[in-house]
């Protein structure tokens, strides 16, 4: 046999061994980042899932919230208008803006519960009594479901408690005379 024949069959087989070996190096990597991705959110799913059944009994109504008037005094206003556009599907924001899913939420800290005019709340809305405390958001937004039991409210809540403050610092601030941050 000729050495450039067999010099020849060696760079085919070393060329042909290279491509698999890319080939499989490129699979492996357009596979395993979507692996490796959904893995992580799978588990955020699975903890989302087992949230509420850990969590509401762990924030009863009754409890003391965190100490919601410290994390208002550090509010972040983005923060909070970025938060809050979870809600505005189902709630109007402006000053005499329609009610939506759920009530419009103009003024809504100091307001009585359920008093929106033409807004039909749940029996369980209109059985909790008084007014929107700092507290009383800062309780129904960590878990309405716990906080009004009955409501219709299909949020699950807020479980970070300065991303909750945030919110309510912006709801606070959807009033022509908003109030002041001591209750």
């Amino acid at each position: 046999m000729d050495s450039g024949f067999i010099k020849s069959i060696l760079i085919s087989l070393a060329i042909a061994l290279g491509v698999v070996i890319v080939v499989n190096v490129i699979g492996e990597l357009s596979v395993r980042p979507r692996t490796e991705l959904a893995a992580p959110e799978r588990k955020q799913t699975e903890k989302a899932a087992e949230a509420p059944k850990t969590e509401a009994p762990a924030v009863p109504a009754e409890a003391p919230a965190q100490d919601i008037a410290s994390l208002l005094a550090a509010y972040s206003p983005d923060a909070g208008s970025t938060a809050f556009r979870k809600c505005k599907s189902c709630h109007s924001s402006e000053k005499g803006g329609a009610n939506r899913v759920g009530p419009n939420l103009w003024d809504v800290v100091g307001r009585e519960k359920a008093a929106v005019p033409d807004f039909k709340y749940s029996d369980a809305m209109k059985l909790k009594g008084g007014t929107w405390t700092y507290r009383d958001l800062d309780l129904f937004l960590a878990n309405p479901r716990t906080f009004v039991r009955g409501t219709k409210m299909s949020l699950k809540g807020f479980s970070d408690p300065v991303l909750r403050a945030s919110m309510i610092g912006f709801l606070r601030a959807l009033s022509d005379n908003p109030k002041p941050l001591t209750e």
